[in-house]
């Protein structure tokens, strides 16, 4: 009879970024560039101003990167980044707009326009990614791509502040709806 419900006992992780303690928000409370994700509504909020300029320098942390999720990238990457801080700064919203939001250049590449429910969705794919892997070659610091299927295979590319302790998303890109090749390069790159 024990054997029967230990059979049917499935063990399941949860790998989420962490939020941060009422001490560390009291430290960035006074802080000009430094905003704490709440939820949602406001990373929208953050995104659209960024669009519109209205917050350039600015950043928001989304949270530290949990014990669970850091060793589940570890295994599949061989990097450690528990408790780094995911990051995103105004500045790179628009660095990503600019190279991947044009639907004329986009289609040309086989991809669809980012969007603000793509940035939205940034924590979702750091903490369920389906695939991931490390490129020490990528922009001017080593960084993390983090591959979801979400409204076509996105992938989030978070660079490795070892000084900062950030995973700076600098960019993101999306294939189809209909496309996983996007996941089939990273998961081929991530294996040569």
């Amino acid at each position: 009879m024990a054997d029967g419900l230990i059979k049917n006992l499935t063990i399941s992780t949860t790998y989420r970024l962490k939020s941060y303690s009422d001490h560390q928000r009291q430290n960035w409370a006074k802080s000009k560039s430094i905003v704490i994700y709440e939820n949602e509504t406001q990373l929208r909020s953050f995104v659209q101003d960024a669009i519109l300029k209205k917050n350039l320098g600015k950043k928001m942390y989304l949270g530290a990167v949990s014990k669970e999720l850091s060793q589940r990238i570890k295994i599949d990457t061989g990097i450690d980044v528990e408790d780094y801080n995911c990051t995103l700064w105004a500045d790179d919203v628009r660095h990503t707009l600019k190279k991947h939001g044009n639907m004329k250049t986009e289609e040309l590449r086989g991809q669809r326009v980012i969007t603000v429910d793509d940035f939205v969705n940034i924590p979702k794919i750091i903490q369920e990614y389906d695939n991931i892997s490390y490129d020490s070659k990528n922009m001017e610091k080593p960084a993390l791509l983090f591959v979801k299927t979400l409204n076509g295979c996105t992938t989030v590319v978070a660079n490795i502040s070892k000084g900062h302790l950030d995973l700076r998303v600098k960019s993101m890109r999306s294939g189809k709806n209909n496309s996983g090749n996007l996941a089939m390069l990273v998961n081929a790159k991530s294996l040569t």
